[in-house]
């Protein structure tokens, strides 16, 4: 579990692996479970879906299961088309054109010239191909998506989907009824009349003269003649708030996506779109959300997405769906993602409200949604094997699941005293584990099957307070940190507190006390000794000695300290309750901001409340509210990271990089080296040599090996310093800020 390294002898080292192969990419922290604006079928297997914040999806197995690349944008990405082959492109806010030659497992940016958001691309031809969006916007391309010139829409008003039947003839909608329509390639745009000024966010074509569009109110537009003239067949005849997207089997038979208002989001059309019907086969959760794209690849087996991170897939047309992803984060009552646990690295689940979703694709996708109608919320969980798991609730409530979290049983008589409100439970192993509820902290010593409360004097009586957050350490061994009022023949004075038992709670000391109330959050402590406990504004304190002393660092990150997480000796993650996601590779002398990169001018409203790893010892889950962000690391992190040299204490090599943030110029201080053959070298974070900027180095009159890195070349980011002496290598974070 825990293992106990000397606080300054620990090396500045963050992923062995990573460093011993001179490779540090490391993806950024992305958002998962976002909205899902569109999507495309490479083959009969992979599937791409894309939206908000950059988001791209990716199933290799036709929707099973599904991974998350990163696309390298934070922008929205609105609409994904296949070229042929392997080859994608994208298009988005601001601009963004994005392309993939490998059927989205990685993407490339490319360069549109307008900084306006990109609502719908197609590709008539494997070489030419047109966007639309804001303003009228229209680009065309004949190099596959590699570069891309404008064109006059004569229109003003956004353009929101763009078709081509064939390659000469083409037809965009938009805004107000907007419809623009080329016969010559996209040489020339002309306005077509709609009779509408519904907003159109769809048009497709059967063939090349028979198509639809539509739009707000269930408006639906209908061609013969390829575009030239449209004819309204219908207006919001079937209730529906907006219809999305639209596809044509044929001219007879259609299918529609959208928002209908409490009721159906999906229709179908066996009169070529002149009337609708829609499927009511649907959960009563998922009539929260809306969908925004719909893909056929046959007449029978089609794919929509829509926002919650919603993708449904069908086998019959169209004529019944299954869920596969739906997140209703930000539905009402369902909103703070409270504890998230994982029984393997697939398999895992999120607590929000009364209710909690599950994944089995290591947190890509979210479908199976679980309501207990507890009337209170849902507090932690913890998976303890393959198959045990429990869940804490309010009132006395604690529920067991012997199937990874599929059901759950309440576990009558366990815990005594007899709970009112738990707030937190936290096991260092299969067996041991703490549970705090009001002023009380239960334990368990068997996997959670018996509960035993344990006052803490100080937190009862003429002095009460409550227990807020619990760390399990190893058997017997526990920290817990509250908040208490002293009272006087005046007043009461709120102090925030720290304690520890080293006896499974027969007694308790109290290491940290001072004025406030529920500043200091979440410990965690690699053993009795060596832990950390996050504060106000930023603020990491810490202790080498089990709490008779503590020092702090100031990290510069907004807003208190909500999580500390540990995954060994030397790497750890912090998260506040203003949306800052800070990391150490030194174990916790340096903490460096990774989210939001580069620091945001104001603080964010956005709360993180908890970081977890996956036991693949790769993924990082972050929850919040409303919000999950994931981080993918290079490489599994080893559960221990030690310093093989021999010597003694003393003689441990370390780094020191300064000064650090840097501007023009950072100074490398490598002691203990062994005198001269000190090799360093600087990595930017995909992974890349920054080479000709660390100048030879000299030796200092300390004895220290020196270098120096000239930073004015290099754009504002994280890198990564390693230096290698005498078969060993120390790594240190370096932020630079131009």
């Amino acid at each position: 579990m825990k293992r106990l390294h000397a606080w300054l002898l620990r090396i500045s080292l963050c992923l062995v692996a990573v460093v011993t192969n001179h490779h540090l990419h490391a993806q950024p922290w992305q958002r998962i479970a976002t909205d899902n604006f569109g999507i495309t079928l490479v083959d009969d297997h992979t599937i791409v879906i894309v939206g908000a914040y950059g988001k791209v999806l990716r199933s290799t197995d036709g929707g099973v299961r599904w991974m998350q690349p990163y696309s390298g944008t934070y922008n929205d990405i609105c609409a994904v088309a296949r070229l042929q082959g392997s080859i994608l492109v994208a298009v988005g806010d601001s601009g963004t054109i994005l392309r993939s030659s490998d059927a989205g497992a990685t993407w490339t940016a490319g360069s549109s010239g307008v900084n306006t958001r990109l609502w719908s691309v197609s590709f008539p031809s494997p070489k030419v191909g047109y966007a639309c969006g804001a303003g009228g916007t229209i680009l065309r391309t004949i190099d596959s998506g590699k570069t891309w010139s404008r064109q006059g829409s004569t229109v003003s008003r956004t353009l929101r989907h763009i078709a081509f039947p064939n390659a000469s003839e083409g037809v965009a909608v938009g805004d107000s009824g907007t419809i623009v329509r080329t016969t010559n390639g996209g040489a020339d745009w002309n306005a077509v009349p709609s009779g509408t000024n519904q907003w159109l966010y769809s048009v497709r074509f059967a063939n090349e003269r028979y198509g639809l569009a539509v739009g707000n109110h269930g408006i639906t537009l209908g061609t013969s003649d390829g575009g030239s003239t449209w004819t309204s067949f219908n207006a919001d005849t079937i209730g529906y708030r907006f219809m999305g997207a639209v596809w044509l089997f044929d001219t007879v038979h259609a299918v529609v996506v959208g928002d209908r208002i409490n009721d159906s989001k999906i229709a179908q059309s066996s009169d070529g779109g002149r009337t609708w019907s829609w499927n009511t086969d649907f959960n009563a959760e998922e009539t929260w959300a809306l969908y925004n794209d719909v893909v056929f690849r046959d007449s029978l087996h089609g794919f929509t997405v829509g926002i919650q991170a919603s993708v449904m897939a069908t086998d019959d047309g169209g004529a019944t769906w299954r869920t596969i992803s739906y997140t209703p984060f930000n539905t009402p009552t369902l909103e703070s993602l409270l504890d998230i646990s994982f029984v393997d690295r697939d398999t895992g689940m999120v607590l929000f409200g009364n209710a909690y979703l599950r994944t089995t694709d290591g947190g890509a996708t979210w479908n199976d949604l679980h309501v207990l109608n507890l009337g209170n919320n849902l507090i932690s969980t913890q998976f303890l094997a393959s198959n045990r798991g429990l869940l804490s609730g309010a009132y006395d409530q604690m529920f067991v699941s012997t199937n990874q979290g599929l059901t759950w049983d309440y576990a009558h008589n366990v815990i005594d005293p007899p709970a009112l409100q738990f707030w937190a439970m936290n096991f260092s192993d299969a067996n041991f584990g703490v549970c705090s509820a009001s002023n009380l902290v239960y334990f368990t010593n068997d996997g959670g099957n018996n509960w035993h409360g344990a006052p803490i004097p100080g937190l009862t009586g003429v002095d009460s307070g409550l227990v807020f957050a619990v760390d399990a350490v190893r058997p017997g061994i526990a920290f817990v940190t509250a908040s208490r009022w002293v009272k006087d023949s005046v007043a009461a004075t709120s102090h925030e507190v720290l304690f520890k038992t080293l006896d499974t709670g027969a007694n308790w000391q109290r290491v940290l006390d001072r004025p406030g109330y529920n500043s200091l959050k979440r410990s965690f402590f690699l053993d009795a000794q060596h832990g950390f406990v996050g504060g106000n504004n930023g603020i990491i304190y810490h202790t080498d000695n089990g709490g008779d002393m503590w020092d702090s660092v100031a990290t510069g990150a907004p807003g208190p300290v909500s999580d500390i997480r540990f995954f060994n000796d030397k790497v750890g993650y912090a998260v506040t309750f203003k949306g800052a996601i800070l990391s150490t590779s030194d174990g916790g002398r340096i903490w460096q901001r990774e989210y939001p990169w580069p620091p945001q001018p104001s603080d964010s409203t956005q709360p993180f409340y908890r970081v977890n790893m996956l036991p693949d010892r790769q993924t990082i889950l972050v929850t919040g509210n409303s919000l999950l962000l994931r981080k993918v690391l290079p490489q599994p992190l080893p559960a221990d990271v030690e310093n093989n040299m021999t010597g003694v204490a003393g003689d441990a090599m370390r780094m020191s990089v300064a000064p650090n943030p840097a501007h023009n110029v950072a100074i490398i201080r490598l002691f203990n080296a062994g005198g001269s053959g000190a090799v360093f070298h600087l990595y930017n974070t995909i992974g890349e040599e920054m080479s000709g900027v660390v100048k030879p180095q000299v030796a200092s009159a300390t004895g220290a090996t020196l270098a120096e890195i000239d930073c004015i070349a290099l754009p504002s980011g994280i890198y990564y310093v390693v230096a290698e002496a005498m078969g060993y290598r120390v790594m240190s974070m370096l932020t630079i800020v131009r």
